[in-house]
């Protein structure tokens, strides 16, 4: 059930609200994304500095066997770990595989398939610090962050990669 504990460990996630009606041959989504991870507790502090809430201490659930079907990795095992922005009903799934051929890709901001995902935060030195300390890296030319129209904005990666742009409304 939604803002339940998973498996009796940790405290429950904030409930989801439910969304409108979507009108036919719409997109129809909760707000979920996936993060592939190196490891799934080694990410855990990133996203924990970053304002979202995860399960807590406790084991990142194995996959379900269907699902690593679906996704072409019968022969993997995985765990999952949810996650949700702090303020959002979005839930994310920070994923780690193994049994399987993996291999770390590093792209830009300019290669086709990169993916870039932007928060809104407040107090974006304070935020970049915390995150520097649980993994990233800054992406930003000079390593800091930058104004422009008015919001301060920095491109940072998490421990895996994934880009990341934090913003601060200054007005």
């Amino acid at each position: 059930a939604p803002g339940a504990p998973f498996a009796g460990r940790g405290p429950a996630l904030p409930p989801v609200p439910s969304p409108p009606p979507a009108p036919a041959n719409s997109l129809v989504t909760r707000g979920s994304a996936g993060i592939i991870a190196d490891n799934v507790e080694s990410s855990l502090p990133f996203y924990r500095a970053l304002g979202f809430n995860t399960l807590g201490p406790g084991a990142p659930r194995p996959a379900a066997q269907t699902a690593l079907v679906m996704e072409g990795t019968p022969d993997a095992a995985a765990r999952i770990s949810p996650a949700r922005p702090a303020g959002s009903a979005a839930l994310w799934f920070i994923w780690d595989f193994s049994g399987i051929d993996r291999k770390t890709i590093h792209t830009r901001m300019q290669d086709p398939g990169t993916s870039a995902v932007s928060f809104l935060v407040e107090n974006l030195p304070a935020m970049l610090s915390s995150l520097k300390s649980a993994g990233a890296t800054v992406e930003t030319v000079g390593g800091e962050p930058v104004t422009i129209a008015g919001t301060g904005r920095v491109l940072v990666r998490d421990p895996n990669g994934l880009l990341i742009e934090l913003v601060e409304d200054k007005h």
